[in-house]
């Protein structure tokens, strides 16, 4: 066996009670606690950045392609289809589907209560957009036998308003028609609540058939206020951008535009990016404590075997061999910590991933628990740093070694 693993097996496993072997564990202590909190605080973050980010594009898409001159608008002029363009976008790598949708103003009326909102009409075989929001009823808007309009209101909207799946309410629309605005009524049955959890946007749109606004607008079957783009679950945001880039360069004429989500709505994702800065303070927190910890508690070794290193030099033993040995001993304490501490943060994040048992303001937070996204290339990465900036920083306290005087310490020892 390696001389030098051997006396560390010796110091490391058989330490007797007293001051060091109460420092060892502070030290071990601290190294998990700093790596479990890193790997909680990271999955957290990238969790609700991951989990906010997937409702927008859910409610959105990730592109959203319109006339330039009109982008912002709720009653847009239309555009018309073009299916070509339709077939070179979804050729693009990564889009998962396009949808066409329009916009449209309305005043929604009931019995005792008066709401406006914004009604988005979606193609009826894109319904798979919303349906991972409907929390009562179904996703419909086609019309029946019956030529009924079916609508899809908020749970917010609805508590507002006091309705209820199956309930009827008259829905009033402001139409330029021939040059006049005309007030043009349409009565509506709810078929579906749904709750996307970003109050902005519940609290505004209502969910129909597009073929609902083109009729109400005296569109034909071909007009819309513009595309969708879906890309594949997992895009990264620099991709969307790039992928946005490209179709306004390639592929749309001069009066079309393509702006990805973070153009369009900037406050809301500059807050997500904010979220990035947390994470790194947290880190940078967590490391200078272990570090701290770490370099204390060797530095505390060394002192207090200060006896032992002045045997070993007397009896030949160099500078080198010693601080090999305070090394290796440090070693083991960083890599216990690392691995108990990855134990611990990745099972506190599991337990939270499925019992959801911290639980959050939905309006402040867009979310009601705290979600978890591991991402395990980065946890690796944290660890790895984490082993290699300790090893290197406790390399400062050995060089007390070199300066230790057998003749000095055997003396008074």
């Amino acid at each position: 066996m390696n001389l030098a693993l051997f006396l560390t097996n010796r110091i490391v496993f058989n330490q007797q009670k007293g001051f060091s072997r109460f420092i060892v564990i502070i030290s071990l202590i601290a190294t998990i606690l700093s790596v479990a909190t890193m790997i909680i605080a990271s999955s957290m973050v990238k969790g609700f950045r991951y989990e906010i980010a997937n409702k927008i594009y859910g409610f959105w898409g990730h592109i959203e392609i319109r006339s330039f001159e009109t982008f912002n608008g709720y009653d847009d002029e239309p555009i018309d289809r073009d299916i070509q363009l339709e077939e070179s976008i979804k050729a693009l790598p990564g889009v998962q589907n396009l949808v066409r949708f329009a916009l449209k103003p309305c005043i929604l009326k009931t019995e005792n209560e008066i709401e406006s909102l914004v009604l988005k009409g979606v193609d009826e075989k894109s319904s798979e957009v919303f349906s991972f929001s409907i929390i009562e009823g179904t996703y419909r808007t086609a019309q029946d036998t019956t030529n009924v309009n079916y609508i899809v209101l908020s749970e917010i909207t609805a508590k507002r308003l006091g309705l209820k799946v199956g309930d009827k309410l008259t829905v009033y629309f402001a139409s330029q028609i021939n040059e006049s605005t005309q007030l043009l009524v349409r009565n509506c049955v709810i078929s579906g609540l749904y709750k996307s959890g970003l109050s902005d946007f519940d609290k505004i749109y209502a969910l129909c058939s597009l073929n609902l606004i083109q009729k109400v607008n005296k569109w034909s079957t071909s007009k819309q206020t513009g595309y969708e783009v879906l890309l594949k679950q997992g895009t990264t945001d620099s991709k969307i951008k790039s992928t946005a880039q490209y179709i306004n360069e390639n592929i749309l004429s001069s009066y079309l535009s393509a702006k990805s989500l973070s153009e369009l709505y900037p406050n809301l994702f500059d807050w997500l990016e904010l979220q990035k800065g947390n994470e790194t303070i947290i880190i940078i927190l967590m490391t200078i404590v272990a570090i701290v910890n770490l370099s204390t508690m060797l530095l505390i070794l060394i002192l207090e075997r200060s006896r032992f290193i002045g045997i070993m030099k007397a009896i030949g033993a160099r500078t080198k061999f010693i601080t090999k040995l305070f090394v290796i001993q440090a070693t083991y304490i960083v890599a216990f910590g690392i691995v108990i501490g990855n134990a611990a943060g990745i099972g506190i994040c599991l337990l939270e991933k499925y019992l959801q048992f911290i639980r959050l303001d939905e309006e402040t937070y867009f979310v009601s628990y705290a979600p978890i996204h591991f991402d395990w290339l980065y946890i690796i990465l944290i660890s790895v740093s984490m082993f290699i900036v300790s090893i290197a920083t406790l390399l400062i306290p050995t060089f007390i070694i070199s300066n230790i005087q057998p003749s000095k310490v055997l003396r008074f020892s």
